[in-house]
């Protein structure tokens, strides 16, 4: 919450379990996996903690204060920071597995798929960082700013950006870095797009949720990898 706190509640009745102090503002969404819950917060510290209890198990300190939610895949947490790095922590002890830096701050939460992280960042580009080393794989220029999750649906990413305009773009790119197709939308998209039932769904700020079909819109013909 807004003075620093993370709160468990009983999910049938709403009684608050357990409350635990962080050292700022908590501004990411708790991730709970195998009994941790792992967030971060704008003390620029990634917390694990008991699930049950509340008891910090460790925390981790990065460069900057975290908006981005934490991912966990195959016992690694990864979480972006707006000292324009991503992290990733072993998610038993938290120690540092790598550190990856991009050109701008990572606020989305980043998404792990097949050995591999996708990840946006507000200097407009989509990176695609290897799982166990952090190795750049490749980057999409997709321009103005990324606060969209990434989300990996058969191997197709697909992502948001925002304009200084109020406009915004929904993207699809293969997993290995080429365009598929853009649509743009009519207001900034800084929600994470989901697909399901053949279609890719996301909000965007002039108060309306866009569905596209998989097949898209193509607009545009080059890959902008880099």
């Amino acid at each position: 919450d807004g003075y620093g706190n993370v709160h468990a509640l009983d999910a049938t009745n709403g009684v608050t379990l357990w409350t635990q102090s962080t050292g700022d503002t908590v501004d990411s969404s708790p991730v709970v996996d195998h009994g941790i819950v792992y967030v971060g917060s704008d003390d620029h510290y990634l917390y694990a903690m008991s699930a049950r209890t509340g008891q910090v198990i460790w925390r981790q300190r990065t460069g900057g204060p975290i908006d981005s939610s934490p991912a966990v895949a195959e016992g690694i947490v990864y979480i972006g920071s707006a000292d324009h790095d991503v992290y990733a922590f072993d998610a038993g002890n938290g120690q540092l597995r790598w550190r990856r830096p991009t050109g701008g701050a990572v606020v989305d939460t980043p998404f792990a798929s097949r050995g591999e992280v996708y990840v946006g960042s507000k200097n407009g580009d989509l990176y695609a960082l290897d799982a166990k080393t952090g190795a750049r794989l490749w980057r999409y220029r997709l321009g103005g700013s990324v606060v969209s999750s990434p989300f990996v649906s058969r191997g197709v990413v697909y992502v948001g950006n925002s304009m200084n305009n109020d406009s915004g773009s929904l993207y699809a790119i293969t997993t290995s870095g080429h365009l598929v197709w853009v649509r743009q939308t009519d207001g900034e998209v800084d929600s994470s797009p989901v697909a399901a039932y053949g279609f890719v769904y996301v909000g965007t700020d002039n108060n309306a949720v866009l569905g596209v079909s998989l097949a898209g819109t193509s607009r545009l013909g080059a890959t902008g990898r880099g």
